[in-house]
């Protein structure tokens, strides 16, 4: 899956893409907040993975809260196939995410539980009681192509109920900016360099949806879209230095809309001397 085709299966597949500087119409608010003390209650998710807790295709790297996708089947077997040929299709994906993670290999298992730990500690204080989220750190690799890969990250939260079961939930999705070479050790280094600023970011949305703080304005505004400018329904008090959007199921950050360069005052020099009278 390309960059571009992530537009329609992220936060536009409920978020809603504009095209042509229209929004279509039915963009969700953002989901509704869980009945908690607030965002200190949160705990972090120690354990692995698993596949379901990842979107986007994606396939998680055994034993870590990475997961790398990118890897897509052949529509004509689908269509030819049926039922079959879909099946195909997720396991050649899967296979495929497996072979392009292996230069990956230290990316994919560095210490991101550690690392949102840290930021959370930043943050928050310890929580108390025994009613809290549990967030669920969860680091990208979507490539592009066989070379060119890109970083997002994303905080899942969950408020478990005392049978077990997870009745709220909510993401917090961040992509970062450029892409990265997967045959240059250190233009990975360089990626992982992107992984704790991005959790960072993604914990700022979860506090302040916790809080209350990330409301939607009325009036949809330019938000850009893996170079695309679409228009959508922001955050107003974030805009324009965040673009902060609904997605299908909680929060995600695009890049900033760029902002015109502000205008060129005119000279205050001197003018130039006036010609010399002729014959002079």
């Amino acid at each position: 899956m390309n960059r571009p085709s992530l537009i329609a299966a992220t936060c536009l597949g409920a978020a809603v893409l504009a095209v042509g500087g229209q929004a279509f119409a039915g963009q969700r608010t953002l989901v509704p907040l869980a009945d908690a003390p607030g965002p200190e209650t949160a705990r972090i998710a120690t354990r692995p993975l698993v596949t379901t807790e990842v979107y986007l295709n994606g396939t998680p790297v055994d034993g870590t809260h990475t997961a790398v996708a990118g890897g897509r089947g052949s529509l004509a077997v689908g269509l030819l196939f049926g039922p079959v040929g879909v099946l195909a299709n997720a396991a050649h994906a899967e296979e495929l995410n497996k072979k392009r993670a292996v230069p990956l290999d230290g990316f994919a298992h560095a210490d991101t539980v550690g690392t949102l730990a840290a930021i959370r500690q930043a943050s928050q204080p310890a929580p108390q009681g025994t009613r809290a989220y549990e967030l669920m750190p969860i680091v990208t690799a979507t490539f592009e192509d066989d070379k060119t890969f890109h970083v997002s990250c994303m905080i899942t939260a969950s408020l478990p109920d005392p049978n077990g079961k997870r009745p709220w939930r909510a993401r917090y999705s961040v992509d970062t900016p450029g892409s990265y070479d997967a045959t240059s050790q250190a233009s990975i280094d360089q990626a992982g360099a992107a992984v704790s600023p991005c959790l960072a970011e993604a914990n700022r949305l979860f506090e302040g949806h916790a809080r209350g703080a990330m409301q939607l304005g009325e009036t949809a505004k330019p938000v850009v879209i893996n170079g695309r400018t679409v228009q959508l329904r922001v955050v107003d008090a974030e805009y324009p230095t965040h673009s902060i959007v609904p997605d299908m199921a909680g929060i995600m950050e695009w890049a900033a809309p760029v902002q015109p360069a502000a205008p060129v005052p005119p000279c205050a020099c001197n003018p130039p001397a006036a010609d010399a009278p002729k014959g002079s």
